[in-house]
C-alpha cells in the first residue's frame, strides 16, 4: 500500500469501511485511536495482542480443537490509552 517509508497505521487512519466490516490486522497496527474510531463506525477488527495490552474478555468463543486459532475473544481495552477521550479527536 505504501513505499516502505510511511507508516501503515497512518494510511490506515485514512481508510474508511462500512458498518460491518471487519478488519484483519497484525499486532503492528496498534492504535487505540483508530481502534475507537473503527467502534464508533461500528467496523470490527481482529489481531492479536500485544503482551502489555491491557484489557477485559467480555466473551470467549469456541474454536476448534486442532486448528490454528489460540482463541476467540471479544475484548474490551482497558489501559490508559484506551480510556483518555482526548486522544480520539484525531
Amino acid at each position: 500500500m505504501t513505499d516502505g517509508d510511511t507508516n501503515d497505521v497512518r494510511i490506515a487512519h485514512q481508510l474508511t469501511f462500512p458498518p460491518g466490516t471487519i478488519v484483519a490486522m497484525d499486532r503492528g497496527y496498534l492504535d487505540y485511536v483508530l481502534y475507537h474510531r473503527w467502534t464508533l463506525a461500528e467496523v470490527g477488527f481482529v489481531t492479536r495482542p500485544r503482551t502489555n495490552m491491557l484489557h477485559e474478555v467480555l466473551e470467549r468463543r469456541p474454536v476448534p480443537m486442532r486448528g490454528p486459532m489460540v482463541a476467540d475473544e471479544v475484548i474490551r481495552l482497558t489501559g490508559l490509552q484506551a480510556a483518555v477521550p482526548s486522544l480520539c479527536g484525531r
